[in-house]
């Protein structure tokens, strides 16, 4: 299936978001979100539509997905969509933010909203998209073991911070509601890793799996995460040469990912750290 890049930058041109650096402002792709929808861009061309994709934090990936998410429901009529969520907290920031997006968005792009509350946004295109809440191990969710998905089928679906889910019951359910033949299916799988789990498993399985595609965005792709020569945090810690051990990542960041880390983001990673 194409994807019409163009027609998907326009749309997003028009959306305003709060980030954290700028304050209120137009969504300007950062060269993560940019690396993101060129791999799902490339996934799609090649028939994919299962994507699983883990991240550094702060990397913009949640804030893009949203857009697409919308972008998703208003371009395609009669979807039946979900995001999930690990608590309770998050789905109503994901879904502040959804409502954000379609405040700022012009007439000519938007599509009327039938109802929006906190368990669904239903659109006139006979759109809908519903919130739901994986929880989490500490969570009282598990009560509700195997619900995700349940009575409903599903083809668009974004998970987000699937590490920080308890109940694989409930993400075998979800799974196993998916269309596999919807011709506008797209199904998301977003989160950081938090050590050997469920979204582990997820993703190495993702890796070798034909039909689903695995997307890794380290935090050197963000290129604010880089300090300016000029500053004293340069002077700092950007003055000396890589150590063997940094030599071994940066190295092994451009044999996996073809990326050449700078000494403005090896300066800017030792300020992080220490």
């Amino acid at each position: 299936m194409a994807f019409d890049r163009a027609e998907y930058n326009r749309f997003c041109s028009t959306l305003r978001i709060d980030s954290k650096e700028f304050g209120t402002i137009p969504l300007r792709h950062l060269g993560t979100q940019i690396y993101l929808i060129d791999e799902i861009c490339e996934g799609l061309n090649r028939g994919i539509r299962d994507f699983y994709i883990l991240k550094a934090r702060q990397l913009g990936i949640s804030t893009e997905c949203w857009a697409l998410d919308l972008y998703w429901l208003f371009k395609h009529s009669g979807l039946r969509g979900t995001l999930i969520t690990h608590d309770d907290e998050t789905r109503e920031e994901c879904r502040a933010n959804i409502t954000s997006y379609i405040e700022s968005l012009p007439k000519a792009y938007k599509i009327p909203v039938r109802a929006h509350n906190r368990n669904m946004l239903d659109l006139v295109n006979r759109s809908r998209f519903s919130y739901q809440v994986a929880g989490t191990k500490k969570s009282s969710a598990l009560a509700k073991s195997g619900k995700l998905g349940r009575g409903k089928g599903i083809n668009f679906a974004h998970a987000t911070e699937v590490s920080s889910y308890g109940d694989e019951e409930s993400i075998d359910s979800l799974i196993a509601s998916f269309a596999e033949n919807f011709p506008n299916r797209l199904y998301l799988f977003e989160s950081t890793a938090r050590g050997f789990n469920l979204w582990y498993d997820l993703y190495q399985e993702a890796k070798n799996a034909i039909t689903q595609k695995a997307i890794f965005i380290g935090w050197w792709r963000n290129e604010l995460y880089a300090v300016s020569r000029e500053t004293d945090i340069f002077s700092c810690y950007g003055g000396e040469d890589p150590t063997p051990t940094e030599y071994e990542w940066i190295d092994g960041v451009k044999k996996l990912y073809n990326f050449e880390i700078t000494p403005e983001q090896l300066a800017w990673a030792r300020w992080k750290l220490h």
